[in-house]
């Protein structure tokens, strides 16, 4: 496959992303300066503050209030309003909507890293996950994974099996989150393609879903990340773009 290209911008210079099928991926660092707190809570309203203020780890506390700040920030760039100003409502299922405007947006964060995905309308999921040692890795796939991906992980050199792990894991996480669900939703309900050599795509998905409606992306988005991004569009732009300053 091709190398991945991130752009490097700064918050004013990110592209919004304005016409059915294009889609914007932003990649950002959640550790959390003590000159950019303030200005970053300023971004979030009362509830999401107490939420901050409750979180003993400093590194929860930072993944929180950088990727609710940066979600605002963007949010509000493509919405023409202040980033406090932007309100959300929640689906039937928890996930986050915006109240106003057709955007539909996810967020994903993993030890220090974030990525935050938005497209003009329909569904879209990601995530990413910092990759470490797992233990009992071939136990784990075979309780979360279909039996070809358990197989193919199986079959993979040692040194190649941990980041086909993540690839599979990633995938599937990207299309559960795009329908506001959880790993309770069943992982090997959702079958993915492992063959690295080809586009990503999904094999399988769940009841009343087609595969072929479904764009898939595998992301580097910093070295030592692996990251999936899932939507319900045929993908005609993808963007992706590394935040160096999310107050530029």
């Amino acid at each position: 496959m091709p190398r991945q290209v991130w752009r490097q911008a700064g918050l004013a210079s990110i592209p919004i992303p304005r016409q059915i099928g294009h889609v914007l991926v932003v990649s950002f660092s959640t550790a959390v300066s003590a000159s950019d707190t303030g200005p970053m809570l300023e971004c979030l309203d009362a509830s999401e503050r107490e939420r901050w203020n409750r979180f003993q780890s400093p590194r929860v506390k930072g993944e929180f209030l950088a990727g609710k700040a940066m979600a605002r920030r963007i949010l509000g760039l493509a919405l023409g309003l202040g980033a406090r100003d932007v309100r959300f409502t929640h689906n039937a299922k928890g996930k986050p909507e915006l109240a106003d405007g057709p955007f539909a947006f996810n967020l994903s964060h993993s030890h220090g890293w974030a990525l935050f995905a938005l497209t003009p309308s329909g569904r879209i999921g990601v995530d990413i996950e910092r990759v470490r040692p797992v233990t009992d890795l071939m136990d784990l796939a075979r309780r979360y994974f279909t039996p070809v991906e358990v197989d193919a992980i199986g079959m993979a050199d040692s040194s190649a099996q941990l980041d086909l792990f993540y690839r599979v894991w990633t995938r599937k996480e990207a299309f559960i989150k795009a329908h506001g669900l959880g790993v309770a939703y069943g992982l090997d309900r959702v079958a993915v393609s492992t063959d690295q050599e080809v586009k990503p795509h999904f094999a399988r998905l769940g009841e009343g879903e087609d595969p072929l409606a479904w764009s898939l992306e595998h992301l580097e988005p910093a070295p030592g990340y692996v990251g999936a991004l899932a939507c319900d569009t045929r993908l005609a732009d993808l963007m992706l773009v590394h935040c160096l300053d999310w107050m530029d």
